[in-house]
């Protein structure tokens, strides 16, 4: 019975992506008054994604091509697909064997799960097909570089190639082969997006693959750190990445059965059509898409983020009973208390964790939570009772808003050893459009007392 539940909430999910797309497409090519026809159907599409009554984005420059490797005098072709690998002639031959052997399994897995195949490259490279360069001492494990626009796509797309660095375990570079060759994807894809998006988006494809480690970002939670970094999860950084990987885990998990299906929808729900090949639409970006994408999968992001970040908090809990990165831990017997303001202050996305226990309350006993923050941004409050072996008992949570003021009260139910507090914020919300994260960061408090 449960299985079939979880397929039909898949299944449901995805046709959910699907339905949008279809859905913005027919309005778009419905007849409209002259001033939006002139858009036309690609600005529709892009309103309809965003929210904007208007498509008025940003922009960016298109990528600067990158030089490729140098030529290297081994080179080896897949006799499956269109695809090539070269190396330097002191690599060990079944190195290189055993990267192209990953590369072919990769595209194989891509093309039996929907994912769009790389861009021809018209030659580049002096070979026929897709071009991997196997590199040592690359700066990263797995990288993905530019030559030219498409001419001929009818949404913006480049040609590109992929670099690995040969360095390291054998496994880890094979790893880093499949990572490179869906960033390069991605990135002829969508040139306009953010690079954290592709290695984020890259990892979370080993994941689906069933890899248990990653390429370029640690895909298992340090325990040292479990919960959502305080400058966000969406950006460059380690942490950032680490973080934005474990919440398209979550996303996965929830809303494809961790096909992986409904990242790679989003990725499409995200491309554009630029009216300048120089200057690149950079809107709808993948987090506005991630952002309609939920919604029409009856889910909102600031829930989606919130759940991954307490299912974080509290797996963490779980094993190791105390929250090692959270700001206070406060006995019940010491209420009431003025904690601190908020030291770093909390980027978009960005959140922090509160531990009280509690092993001195009587069922029916209640705590009492007000939050104060900077007003210039949305907070959101969320309380999860626990018990003592770290199980959760039930949590919740003020919906996010404006204002830096929330407030909540929490019942104590018997077998209640401890509450975790999580205050996460938001990146501000304009007539529903969801404004991209920025470098601001803000501080708050909180208060916390006994139920009168």
């Amino acid at each position: 019975m449960s299985g079939n539940v979880v397929k039909r909430e898949n299944n449901r999910a995805r046709f959910a992506v699907a339905a949008a797309m279809i859905a913005a497409l027919i309005g778009a090519l419905r007849p409209q008054p002259q001033a939006q026809a002139e858009d036309g159907v690609f600005d529709a599409w892009a309103q309809w994604v965003t929210r904007r009554g208007r498509w008025a984005g940003a922009t960016t420059h298109f990528p600067a091509p990158l030089p490729r490797p140098p030529e290297q005098p081994l080179r080896l072709a897949s006799m499956r697909w269109p695809l090539w690998v070269h190396a330097a002639k002191n690599l060990d031959p079944e190195r290189v064997e055993a990267v192209l052997g990953a590369l072919e399994y990769t595209l194989d897995w891509l093309d039996a799960h929907g994912w769009p195949l790389p861009y021809p490259d018209g030659g580049r490279g002096q070979s026929p097909g897709f071009d991997v360069y196997l590199a040592p001492g690359a700066a990263r494990g797995a990288s993905a570089g530019l030559d030219a626009p498409i001419e001929w796509s009818g949404l913006d797309a480049a040609a590109t190639f992929a670099v690995i660095d040969a360095d390291g375990s054998r496994e880890r570079v094979e790893r880093c082969a499949s990572a490179a060759l869906v960033q390069a994807i991605l990135l002829g894809l969508d040139p306009a997006e953010a690079e954290h998006a592709r290695i984020a988006s890259s990892e979370l494809v080993l994941r689906t693959m069933g890899h248990a480690d990653g390429c370029d970002v640690a895909l298992e939670a340090d325990p040292r750190a479990p919960e959502t970094p305080q400058a966000g999860i969406w950006g460059d950084g380690e942490a950032r990445l680490a973080a934005t990987v474990a919440w398209l885990d979550a996303v996965s998990r929830r809303h494809d059965g961790h096909s992986g299906d409904f990242i790679r929808d989003v990725w499409q729900l995200a491309r554009q059509r630029s009216d300048s090949g120089d200057e690149l639409r950079a809107s709808p970006s993948l987090l506005e898409a991630f952002d309609r994408a939920l919604a029409n999968a009856g889910e909102s992001l600031e829930r989606s983020i919130a759940d991954a970040a307490a299912g974080w908090l509290m797996t963490h809990s779980q094993y190791h009973r105390t929250v090692a990165s959270t700001r206070h831990t406060i006995d019940w017997s010491r209420l009431p208390r003025h904690l601190p303001v908020s030291e770093p202050p909390l980027g978009d996305f960005g959140s922090a964790t509160f531990a009280i226990e509690t092993p001195g309350a009587a069922e029916g006993d209640r705590l009492e939570v007000w939050l104060r923050a900077e007003s210039d941004a949305r907070w959101a409050l969320w309380a999860l009772r626990v018990a003592a072996d770290g199980r959760e008992l039930g949590r919740v949570s003020s919906p996010p808003r404006r204002g830096g003021r929330a407030f909540l009260p929490v019942e104590l139910s018997a077998g209640t050893a401890g509450v975790r507090f999580l205050v996460i914020k938001y990146p501000k919300r304009r007539d529903g459009q969801l404004g991209e994260p920025g470098d601001l960061e803000h501080y708050f408090k909180l208060i916390v007392d006994r139920g009168r």
